[in-house]
């Protein structure tokens, strides 16, 4: 029997497995890096939209002139209506420190919105939400 043919049987065999296993695994990683970001983008993209809703919902509410309505609950229901805590949540899971640093600044800018939050009018002088005045 010759040892070379059987070595270089063996030691090519070898070769092809190691590089059809590690062909795989890259292509694994290189499909679960593409899904990851996918994932974060839509996240990201439902976070903004659901900030942007809310932060709408806020500014009627603020520029409301019903005495009736009362616009601290007003305000909850925004936030609740449009989901911002949850969508939230799932930002934060995906996301990284420095988008989430800038996502909870985002929600803590929207949880200040002054005019909502006191319910003041949209136009209450100092209010950096008022509408200009005709004068």
């Amino acid at each position: 029997m010759d040892w070379g043919t059987l070595v270089a049987t063996v030691s090519g065999g070898f070769i092809a497995i190691s590089g059809t296993v590690l062909a795989d695994h890259l292509r694994r990683r290189h499909e679960n890096d593409r899904e990851a970001a996918e994932r974060r983008r839509a996240v990201y993209i439902e976070f903004i939209s659901a900030v942007g809703d809310c932060h709408s919902r806020l500014r009627q509410i603020a520029q409301d002139q019903d005495t009736a309505t009362d616009p601290d609950r007003a305000a909850r229901a925004a936030l609740s209506e449009t989901a911002v805590h949850e969508v939230r949540e799932r930002f934060f899971i995906d996301a990284s420190a420095d988008v989430a640093g800038a996502g909870q600044a985002m929600f803590a800018q929207l949880r200040a919105v002054p005019p909502a939050r006191r319910g003041a009018a949209g136009s209450s002088p100092g209010s950096r939400w008022a509408t200009p005045s005709p004068t």
